[in-house]
């Protein structure tokens, strides 16, 4: 998992409306990526829950359990990658707020 992408060449001018507007569509996209991860998540719940009702054999059941394990380990991936994203797109967001604010200062307003 690698860093995420920083914005700090906005930090010296102000966004344009068509950057806040690509700001509020990676919020959403960012919200449909950890709804993946967990919809991916539940699947694998859901598999390895049925190896461990239906099927007896112990491979099965192992299997089972490692699935739930996966299942587990790609909600925690998820959430950690929706946080760290939120993180920085916050910081976007209150940056696009103190440049607004600047420039109405500039302006006199």
């Amino acid at each position: 998992m690698g860093k995420m992408p920083t914005y700090s060449r906005f930090q010296q001018e102000q966004l344009s409306l068509r950057d806040e507007l690509a700001v509020d569509r990676t919020v959403l996209s960012n919200e449909r990526t950890l709804l993946a991860y967990v919809r991916t998540a539940l699947g694998f719940l859901i598999l390895g829950l049925t190896f461990l009702h239906f099927l007896q054999q112990q491979i099965y059941r192992a299997a089972g359990y490692a699935l739930m394990a996966v299942a587990a380990l790609v909600l925690v991936l998820g959430i950690v990658r929706f946080v760290q994203m939120q993180r920085e797109l916050t910081r976007v967001r209150l940056l696009t707020s103190t440049n607004k604010d600047a420039a109405r200062t500039e302006r006199g307003e």
